[in-house]
């Protein structure tokens, strides 16, 4: 029994020493062995970096440093009109960037507080694994009693109010078999009361409890990630209304926050050594 005080203190230790939650940066060994996945899964981190208008304007220099120029000149055209931003950066991060993620959002009852200072706020990082082609959500904003959506397309603006609606992504990953990843990431748009409805998830087709939605498939991100990369999705700050704000955003007594969306490539066990990959050309809805 002499023993047991040690004990518990190495127990205590190992504990907390496993508590980081920024973002790791692609620097630095790990502590733990990193446990074996299936050939078809890969881990992702989700995190988001909340900022009020003025800390997101001033956030524009950071976005030199990221490479936006990853995806097609036609995408990032309706991006742009519609008030997104996107890009790839890693696998070592800006500092800008790691000193956003490492001003940790401390509470959730500080009443607006934190923001009324201007501080940069970002939530812990979430680990999931992700099977090929099974979707995954990623909220991106707070439910909003009317949610009015104006896209721009063909040079034409149209608009549509949608009732207790909120943003989302949709993401899902491809193991490939050179080790990168596949990431495919499409917002939605989900909105009114919840009720049963139909979904289907590979092959198989559930009743689950859901939203009606609306998928804006025109500004689908596909694109290839090694491990250690960041897909970077973020509103512009000048273009206030526009599609990119209602859906990287959220009401606060203090006014409104701006949100950064950051989807790391954190471990896939997939490579050559196990054969073919994943269809890669297979989507679940």
């Amino acid at each position: 029994m002499a023993r047991l005080p040690h004990f518990i203190g190495v127990v205590l230790l190992l504990a907390f020493a496993g508590c980081g939650h920024v973002l790791n940066n692609g620097t630095g060994p790990t502590l733990l062995t990193q446990p074996k996945l299936s050939a078809d899964t890969s881990v992702l981190e989700l995190c988001s970096v909340r900022l009020t208008e003025a800390k997101a304007l001033a956030a524009s220099g950071l976005w030199p440093q990221i490479d936006e120029q990853v995806f097609p000149s036609e995408l990032r055209r309706k991006l742009a009109e519609n008030g997104f931003q996107a890009g790839v950066v890693g696998p070592h991060l800006p500092e800008e960037l790691q000193q956003m993620l490492a001003a940790t959002d401390v509470s959730t009852d500080s009443n607006g507080e934190d923001e009324a200072k201007g501080n940069t706020l970002s939530e812990k990082p979430r680990h999931k694994h992700f099977r090929s082609g099974h979707r995954h959500e990623f909220v991106t904003s707070d439910v909003q009693d009317s949610f009015a959506l104006l896209l721009r397309e063909d040079g034409q603006l149209r608009g549509r109010t949608f009732v207790k609606g909120q943003g989302l992504l949709a993401v899902r990953a491809f193991p490939r078999g050179d080790g990168c990843v596949r990431l495919q990431v499409t917002p939605e748009l989900h909105h009114g009361e919840e009720k049963h409805q139909y979904r289907t998830d590979g092959e198989l087709i559930l009743m689950q409890p859901g939203r009606r939605r609306e998928t804006l498939d025109q500004f689908t991100i596909d694109v290839n990630l090694s491990a250690g990369q960041v897909l970077v999705l973020a509103s512009r700050p000048d273009m206030p209304g526009s599609a990119g704000q209602r859906f990287f955003s959220e009401k606060t007594p203090t006014g409104p926050i701006l949100k950064m969306m950051l989807i790391r490539v954190a471990q896939t066990q997939h490579n050559d050594l196990f054969g073919e990959s994943p269809d890669e050309n297979a989507t679940t809805r």
